[in-house]
């Protein structure tokens, strides 16, 4: 079917279109993109629900054992705290191609502190695989708060698109998957922004970094107990008495009567016996040695788990190439984390912040600053470039400015000769009255002015 358009008004085009076509008015692209996807996805997800097809689908694990892991076992509290430190503790700020939107979500973020907030939210994705943080506000978003991710479930459709979250009341919370949907608070898909790291198949929700350790971390805990006991057993050199001889065979009665003056040994008890008697110390040797290659085991297998570093975690005995490289792959998986955050907070945030002031315009976070090893390799590459005789003189020009900006220069607009003639030209020489004009100058020595 050809369709012709005239140059006449918009009214009397869509009036001129056959009756049988309705042309789709979609209020964003976001919307028009979505319209195509759901047009064109035909796969189905597995949805694994069986207690609460009203409330949503269950957690693949429960995230009150990974947030107890987090409380009360320090090395899983240090491991997620140093991812923490990492992904927020740079920063970032926000750039755009459009100033006026930039300006808007720089007063955004500096009105709901979202530093604070992104380190809770970023944490509970890490411990319990999925973050949860409520956008409040009609329109645009006035505040913004993390809530718990123990009490929240997803519900999607059978093809994987998010219908609602819900949240279980305070009042249903002591009876675990036994609520009803009258006992939660429901939140639509626009309300909500999910964080899940780590996701597996077709699930809703992210494994995080502490449930696919909880295993290794469990025998951990398990030697660690062991050990403790065992060097309490042993902490003291028992003694052992030999009682008589061949010749001199001792009643049972007297052996059973020393073991209990054994028994009421102290560090103030002094012992007299006659030549029957033989008193040895029992050496157990260095209790903890059996235990140290099984600890560095479990230790290995956590680093190897979690992803850590070993020199982060204040193992010292890692050479200097293997530490470099360790960290540049910790950088790298960081980043991954970063990446995942920042498309969330852009297209869930940003976008409705500047869709409620009539803007629409990309706005990007940008993480941190360069460290200064790729600081200094960035000023190697400009230094190499600037040797070219064949770059152009533009070109050479912002290689420059960028140089002095790596160096910690302010930067400084350079002005042609013939600028710098023009400004000099321009300046006023005072003009001195002419009977004053020789009052400070004297002929001949001072006596004279006498």
């Amino acid at each position: 079917m050809e369709l012709h358009f005239s140059t006449v008004g918009k009214d009397k085009v869509l009036n001129a279109l056959p009756i049988e076509y309705k042309p789709a008015i979609y209020n964003s692209t976001e919307n028009k993109v979505q319209m195509i996807l759901s047009e064109q996805f035909k796969g189905k997800i597995q949805q694994d629900i069986k207690w609460n097809t009203d409330v949503g689908e269950e957690h693949p694990f429960k995230f009150e054992d990974t947030e107890g892991l987090y409380k009360t076992y320090g090395v899983v509290t240090g491991i997620v705290d140093k991812y923490v430190d990492f992904i927020i503790g740079p920063g970032f700020y926000v750039e755009s191609d459009n100033k006026k939107a930039e300006t808007i979500i720089k007063e955004f973020i500096k009105n709901i502190n979202i530093d604070t907030v992104l380190r809770k939210w970023v944490k509970e994705a890490l411990i319990k695989g999925t973050g949860f943080i409520e956008l409040a506000g009609n329109n645009t978003i006035s505040e913004i708060k993390v809530l718990d991710s123990k009490w929240m479930f997803i519900k999607r459709d059978g093809f994987g698109n998010i219908l609602e979250y819900n949240q279980v009341a305070i009042t249903a919370r002591n009876r675990q998957n036994s609520f009803s949907k009258k006992e939660t608070i429901t939140f639509k898909e626009k309300e909500i922004a999910c964080l899940a790291f780590n996701q597996i198949g077709d699930c809703a929700y992210g494994l995080g970094i502490v449930a696919p350790a909880m295993l290794i971390v469990n025998n951990n805990i398990g030697l660690d107990k062991s050990m403790h006991q065992m060097v309490e057993r042993k902490a003291n050199s028992p003694l052992h008495a030999k009682i008589g001889d061949k010749e001199h065979m001792p009643a049972p009665d007297s052996i059973q009567a020393f073991g209990k003056e054994l028994e009421t040994l102290t560090n103030k008890t002094e012992w007299a016996t006659d030549y029957l008697v033989d008193l040895k110390v029992i050496d157990f040797g260095n209790v903890t040695d059996k235990f140290s290659e099984a600890f560095r085991h479990d230790e290995d297998m956590m680093f190897f788990t979690f992803q850590v570093p070993e020199v982060l975690m204040g193992r010292g005995n890692t050479n200097e190439g293997i530490a470099k490289v360790q960290m540049d792959a910790f950088e790298r998986r960081i980043q991954s984390f970063q990446e995942e955050i920042e498309k969330i907070i852009e297209e869930k945030i940003f976008k409705r912040v500047l869709a409620s002031a009539g803007i629409d315009a990309q706005v990007e976070i940008v993480w941190g600053q360069p460290n200064e090893e790729q600081t200094n390799k960035k000023i190697i590459t400009i230094n190499e470039i600037l040797k070219n005789s064949l770059l152009s003189m533009n070109n050479r020009d912002l290689l420059e400015k960028e140089l002095m900006k790596l160096l910690g220069f302010e930067e400084q607009e350079l002005e042609s000769e013939e600028v710098k003639k023009e400004k000099e030209m321009e300046k006023k020489v005072p003009i001195i009255p002419a009977e004053n004009r020789y009052e400070h100058i004297y002929w001949g020595s001072v006596a004279d002015e006498n």
